[in-house]
């Protein structure tokens, strides 16, 4: 299993690639080659890619976590510049209006593309809201609920479902779930719902070990008591990779160096995970 990070918000001093608020892998698994989310700018999501030597032009699926700009910026620039011959894998909850307020003025945080960009380039769409298997070994899971005791924090974000105004704890999110022969692989955007959350829900639908977390918790906007809490569960969990980037925050990162930093690294721009 190789996963690479084509894009993300920081990089090695010496690195000659772009970084951005933004995230994107590649995932090269049992036979299939994966772009997991795109990062916000396109441009540097297709240069950082070629930079890196990604054989991303015969990618197999696309995958989007979530509907914000930060990880979905290369979708449409994708197509344009390589074709439609892959699968993209969504939830349909991608497409509703999201956005923060900044005072009283509202600001857009959503894809940067609509439904009718997709069908007008007649990308393969496939519209996932549980389990999408794209391999013996490898599924993308939607549709978490927030866990009682580790829901994420309201971090001041909206969304418009069915035209009604509600807080956006991200339900819809899709992680790609990989079997491995020491256990389960979880590729996340971003924990929009809690990391624990989600590790809880795929806890239930296998009955396997989780090998290893790679990806964004959102702790950055967490409190400090929620990150010691959500800390203290990866401890106390058998999990034995923990990758985190793009939203975790530097006081997560701290907290999970000071308390775990056997298995805790940090990802950034370039970073490649062979296990």
């Amino acid at each position: 299993m190789k996963i690479t990070t084509i894009i993300e918000n920081s990089k090695p001093v010496d690195s000659n690639l772009e970084c951005e608020h933004g995230l994107s892998f590649f995932v090269e698994y049992d036979g299939k080659k994966i772009i997991f989310d795109t990062g916000k700018d396109g441009n540097n999501f297709l240069e950082n890619a070629e930079k890196l030597g990604l054989d991303i032009k015969n990618a197999d699926y696309m995958v989007l976590s979530h509907g914000h700009y930060d990880h979905t910026g290369g979708v449409i620039p994708y197509v344009d510049t390589f074709g439609n011959d892959f699968k993209l894998i969504i939830n349909p909850s991608v497409f509703y209006p999201r956005y923060k307020y900044n005072g009283v003025k509202k600001v857009d945080i959503g894809m940067p593309f609509g439904r009718e960009d997709l069908e007008k380039r007649n990308v393969n769409t496939i519209f996932s809201e549980d389990i999408e298997t794209i391999s013996e070994n490898i599924d993308v899971i939607s549709g978490f609920s927030l866990h009682p005791e580790y829901r994420m924090e309201d971090s001041g974000l909206f969304c418009q479902e069915n035209g009604v105004e509600k807080k956006d704890f991200m339900p819809g999110e899709s992680v790609l779930v990989m079997k491995y022969e020491k256990g389960l692989v979880l590729l996340i955007g971003c924990s929009h719902s809690g990391v624990v959350s989600i590790i809880e829900k795929v806890k239930k639908l296998y009955d396997e070990k989780i090998y290893a977390v790679f990806g964004g918790t959102h702790l950055g906007v967490a409190s400090s008591a929620f990150i010691d809490k959500t800390v203290q569960y990866f401890k106390n969990s058998d999990i034995e990779k923990i990758g985190v980037c793009h939203c975790n925050g530097e006081k997560a990162g701290y907290k999970f160096k000071e308390e775990i930093p056997d298995r805790y690294f940090q990802i950034t721009t370039g970073k490649v995970i062979e296990i």
